[in-house]
């Protein structure tokens, strides 16, 4: 075999790797707390926006904004249950805490408004 063939060999199975795991690879993340499910992308995609511009998404802002949706759900499904369900109560505490960098609440704090909760802005 010359050298030729190894760098042909070498080049192709480097695409193959790479187109294999570009398929593989997952272009969005969900999360669900209860009945309650957000989905995101992990790559920009177009959006409705003012004017003539060409307006895309900012996937950070969209999984923020998927979380925050996912603890309103979950709210409001915890509020029909008069916070019983101590295994949702939680699970909305600790996305509150992973969302909110740190900053931590209880369910009926989280629920009832009293601790920052907002989407972001594009």
């Amino acid at each position: 075999m010359n050298l030729r063939n190894v760098i042909i060999i070498v080049i192709v199975l480097f695409a193959a790797l790479f187109l294999a795991s570009w398929a593989i690879a997952p272009s969005s993340g969900c999360y669900s707390i209860g009945s309650c499910k957000e989905c995101w992308r992990w790559y920009s995609v177009p959006r409705a926006c003012e004017g003539n511009e060409s307006c895309y998404t900012d996937p950070s802002i969209e999984q923020h904004n998927a979380l925050v949706d996912v603890i309103s759900c979950a709210c409001d499904e915890a509020k029909s249950k008069n916070y019983a369900d101590a295994v949702l109560n939680s699970e909305i505490e600790k996305l509150y805490s992973s969302v909110m960098s740190g900053y931590s609440g209880t369910v009926n704090e989280i629920c009832e408004g009293r601790v920052p909760l907002s989407k972001w802005k594009y």
